[in-house]
């Protein structure tokens, strides 16, 4: 019988300060393997070391990206495998455990699932966007641009798996599996953990997305446990990155690229909370209305 994905956390060694050194070990990984590579690509870039100090995240990487996308993405591909290393060594030896119990708790990935999660989003999104584009086709120009966009989207398609899994394995998984050690009841887990991925990602200047954001952290979040994997969860991220890259961007958006649609404006919060509300029911409607719930409710291990 297959395990739950929250409970074989259990299999390993737990308690906050491992957590908290997991996390530090991923970022002095981040920096020992990135540091010598970012003062480098600013030096080929032309962009002067004292303007690094004005950038921040996404911006840095933006600016990065316009100009010379290979730099770009290469540095978001080494950070991204960097992490990628901390999260491996955190989980196998601080907390004793396989990776694979990060994705699954079966023997092997899915990859059918992350690519059902990937085209369903995508063609959801797809659906929605023609939707508001019918509704106010002034809203939106096209933009595409050959030149630009296909080397961009080549890279795009090969670093942003990587990212974007990621942040799952890190997020929905690691993170996830630590909380659920915690709280037990799915609901409240779900939403204790949406509400700790929002305050993470909260935005003082546009505090009325947190009507979207925390709905759409906790159906990822309830995604995994009703699927009793993050496969799917994955291929959504993946889908979602490779929109807002490549697809269609806003001019309100830090990170800037060169889609096939641009707009001035984002949508509406209302309009936000609508579509994902429709595509999230769609979505569990069509791959996880039969799934039983994965929660097991019976505590097994010392989570100390």
């Amino acid at each position: 019988m297959t395990s739950s994905f929250l409970n074989i956390a259990r299999q390993g060694k737990n308690g906050w300060l491992r957590y908290v050194a997991g996390i530090l070990l991923m970022f002095v990984s981040a920096i020992v393997v990135v540091a010598p590579v970012l003062i480098g690509s600013l030096l080929v870039s032309g962009n002067p070391l004292e303007t690094l100090e004005a950038l921040e995240g996404q911006q840095f990487v933006s600016t990065l990206i316009d100009s010379n996308p290979v730099l770009g993405f290469g540095f978001m591909g080494l950070t991204g495998f960097a992490l990628t290393v901390g999260l491996y060594l955190a989980v196998t030896r601080i907390h004793g455990r396989p990776f694979l119990t990060l994705v699954t708790p079966d023997t092997a990935i899915g990859w059918q699932r992350i690519c059902q999660g990937f085209g369903l989003w995508l063609g959801l999104w797809a659906l929605s966007f023609a939707l508001r584009y019918g509704i106010s086709p002034a809203s939106y120009r096209f933009s595409f641009n050959a030149s630009e966009w296909l080397p961009l989207a080549l890279l795009a398609i090969l670093i942003i798996p990587v990212i974007a899994t990621l942040h799952v394995l890190f997020i929905y998984g690691y993170l996830f599996q630590g909380i659920g050690l915690l709280i037990r009841h799915p609901l409240i887990l779900s939403m204790a953990s949406a509400l700790v991925w929002a305050g993470l990602a909260f935005d003082l200047e546009e505090p009325a997305w947190m009507m979207v954001n925390i709905p759409y952290a906790m159906f990822l979040f309830w995604v995994v446990i009703r699927d009793n994997r993050s496969e799917l969860v994955i291929g959504i991220a993946i889908a979602h990155q490779l929109i807002n890259l490549l697809l269609v961007s806003f001019s309100e958006s830090s990170f800037r690229s060169v889609p096939l649609f641009a707009a001035d404006s984002l949508p509406s919060v209302g309009w936000s909370f609508l579509s994902l509300s429709l595509r999230a029911g769609i979505f569990y409607f069509v791959l996880l209305r039969s799934k039983p719930q994965s929660l097991n409710h019976q505590t097994h291990g010392n989570p100390t």
